[in-house]
C-alpha cells in the first residue's frame, strides 16, 4: 500500500471507530448533495491539496490537506431547535475525531509527523435534507527519497 493510501485508510478507520456504529460511509464523498441516505448519519474522507513543507536531507515532507465530511439527515427543516441539536452533535463528533487524530498521529507515527491546522465549516442543510459539516485538517508526513 502506498503512503497516501495508508494515511487515507487510517483517517477513515479512526473516523469510523470514533464516530461509532450510527455513522455509515457515504457513497458520494465528492458530491454529498447526491447522497441518498441509508442511515441517519454518514461520513466520508476526501483529499485536498498537498504542498511542500520544510524537511530534512534525503526525505521530502508534505503538508497534505484532508477533509472529513459529516452528514446527518434533517427530517424537518422548519424545526430550528432540532436542526441546531443535530449541528451540535455533528460539532461534538468532529471534535472527538480531531482529538483522536492529534493524539494518535493516525496510528502511523513512523510516517505522520503531526496532524494540525484544524478547521470546521459552518453547517448547512443541502437540498437532499442532509446537514453537512466539513472538518478540514492537515497531515504532515515525511517520505525517504529512494
Amino acid at each position: 500500500m502506498n503512503l497516501v493510501s495508508q494515511i487515507h485508510a487510517a483517517i477513515d478507520s479512526l473516523a469510523a471507530t470514533t464516530l461509532g456504529g450510527t455513522y455509515v460511509k457515504i457513497r458520494h464523498v465528492l458530491t454529498p448533495e447526491k447522497e441518498s441516505f441509508r442511515a441517519t448519519h454518514a461520513y466520508g474522507v476526501r483529499h485536498g491539496s498537498a504542498t511542500n513543507a520544510a524537511g530534512v536531507t534525503r526525505h521530502y515532507t508534505l503538508d497534505h490537506a484532508f477533509e472529513l465530511v459529516l452528514l446527518a439527515r434533517v427530517v424537518n427543516r422548519d424545526d430550528e431547535e432540532t436542526t441546531q441539536t443535530i449541528f451540535n452533535d455533528m460539532y461534538d463528533k468532529a471534535d472527538a475525531v480531531l482529538n483522536q487524530m492529534f493524539l494518535t498521529k493516525l496510528g502511523l507515527p513512523s510516517i505522520v509527523l503531526i496532524v494540525d491546522n484544524p478547521s470546521i465549516s459552518t453547517p448547512v442543510v443541502l437540498e437532499n435534507d442532509a446537514a453537512i459539516l466539513q472538518v478540514g485538517f492537515n497531515v504532515k508526513y515525511r517520505r525517504m527519497i529512494a
